[in-house]
C-alpha cells in the first residue's frame, strides 16, 4: 500500500497477533512488529516524503499481502539449516534466504 494517509496495521501475516510501532531513535527510525511472533518490517527512516511511521505501516501492510507458507514448510527450512550437532546454532540469514525465495516462487516472481 502506498497511500500516506493508511494508519491501521494489518495483523500479522504469519500468526495473526497484533502488530504495533517501535521506535528506535525518536523522530527518526523504527519498525512495525509483531507482539507474539516478533515479525517485524524493515527499519524505516524519516526523509523528505515523510515519516517513518508510514513507511513503517505501508511496509508492514505490504508485506502481509504476500503469499503464505505452511507451518510444515517453516520447519523444513529451519530443520535444513539447524546445525543440531553443534549445539543448536542455526544461519537465522540462510533461513530467511530459503523462506523469502520460495515466496517469490509462490507469487511468479523472482526475488
Amino acid at each position: 500500500m502506498t497511500d500516506s494517509n493508511v494508519t491501521e496495521l494489518l495483523p500479522c501475516p504469519f500468526c495473526g497477533g497484533e502488530v504495533r510501532l517501535k521506535e528506535y531513535k525518536p523522530n527518526v527510525s523504527g519498525v512495525a512488529i509483531c507482539e507474539e511472533c516478533g515479525a517485524r518490517s524493515p527499519i524505516c527512516k524519516n526523509n523528505h516524503e515523510g515519516g517513518w511511521k508510514q513507511k513503517a505501516i505501508a511496509a508492514w501492510n505490504t508485506r502481509a499481502t504476500h503469499g503464505t507458507l505452511t507451518a510444515e514448510q517453516v520447519c523444513e527450512a529451519i530443520e535444513r539449516h539447524v546445525k543440531f550437532y553443534e549445539g543448536g546454532d542455526y544461519d537465522e540469514q540462510a533461513i530467511a534466504d530459503e523462506l523469502n525465495a520460495t515466496l517469490g516462487i509462490m507469487e511468479g516472481g523472482a526475488r
